[in-house]
């Protein structure tokens, strides 16, 4: 009976972080062509491709805590609001890619980040408390977080009209 509920926890966390990205990317439609390639880029601006491996380095860090919080049977209203704010830090970072792409606005997308931002430190920091071992797996993004941030800022100031 246990390998059935870990199983249905996996499959439950899987369909959750899935369904985020899957808007996200969705969300993205054709502005990464027809908008975002025609911006003037930070010079340390890195290859797409890392952008979306943060994308799904995120989503497995998600997944991970989502999972360790599916999984504890300790302290049911702190797991259950950590596991509401894993699941809203997931919808506005999809929500995210909205403003950024779909307004197609650098300075929207610098403003959206940064509450977006402080919501992940503020998990990571609740997430600590009760699971050290498991909040380690948010560090790789809190490093991503502080490149990104600059990398919004400096877009924006290549790009203002």
């Amino acid at each position: 009976m246990e390998k059935l509920l870990n199983q249905l926890r996996y499959i439950k966390v899987a369909a959750v972080c899935m369904f985020f990205a899957l808007c996200g990317n969705l969300f993205k439609g054709d502005a990464l062509v027809s908008w975002y390639s025609q911006l003037k880029l930070p010079s340390f601006t890195l290859p797409a491709l890392y952008f979306f491996a943060m994308g799904f380095v995120f989503y497995i860090i998600c997944g991970i805590v989502l999972y360790k919080l599916f999984s504890e049977e300790k302290s049911k209203n702190e797991t259950f609001v950590l596991i509401a704010m894993v699941i809203c830090m997931m919808a506005y970072y999809t929500i995210w890619d909205l403003v950024f792409f779909g307004l197609k606005s650098p300075m929207a997308g610098l403003v959206a980040y940064i509450p977006f931002t402080l919501l992940v430190f503020y998990i990571f920091y609740r997430v600590a408390r009760l699971y050290p071992v498991v909040a380690i797996a948010f560090l790789p993004f809190i490093g991503w977080l502080g490149y990104a941030f600059f990398w919004l800022m400096s877009l924006y100031l290549l790009n203002k009209s």
